[in-house]
């Protein structure tokens, strides 16, 4: 098995150059954003380090039994994961311009992904964090500025 590093200012750059000098059947292991300048690079440039097989020579991780029914089950588990490894990097990319908004503080990550997870929309939440960091507001009066509140109906406004 081979193993290689690719460096590229994206996630999708390094994944096209894989796919161009290793094929489809590369492995990602792992990747990185790395924080310094690599080879001229510029700040932010992402590490893909992927595996291949070899095809001349055996391979001592390949199955010991190639007739057994565990082999084509094993190509579709590895081909989900190189499905899932993609969408993951794809995920990361879309969301690094939302990353550097909430990079000024760990409590503002946590208040975003808390407003997410109670349902409230990606862009409603982007603005209240916003809003909190701007004037160093709690998070109540931002909301309240985000988001206009009305008391509740109690019907005696109709007269009921």
């Amino acid at each position: 098995m081979r193993i290689r590093k690719f460096v590229s200012p994206t996630f999708q750059e390094a994944m096209e150059q894989v796919k161009k000098e290793l094929g489809p059947d590369a492995i990602v292991l792992s990747t990185r954003t790395l924080g310094r300048d690599v080879l001229g690079m510029k700040k932010g440039a992402v590490e893909v380090t992927v595996a291949v097989e070899e095809e001349n020579g055996e391979d001592l991780r390949t199955p010991l039994s190639q007739g057994n029914d565990l082999v084509p089950e094993m190509r579709e588990i590895m081909s989900e994961l190189r499905s899932l490894r993609s969408e993951v990097g794809f995920l990361r990319e879309t969301l690094k311009p939302i990353i550097p908004v909430l990079s000024v503080s760990e409590r503002k990550k946590e208040l975003f992904t808390e407003l997410v997870r109670r349902g409230v929309d990606v862009t409603v939440a982007l603005s209240i964090v916003k809003k909190c960091g701007e004037r160093e507001l709690s998070l109540r009066d931002a909301i309240l500025q985000t988001v206009s509140v009305e008391p509740p109906f109690s019907g005696k406004e109709r007269g009921l």
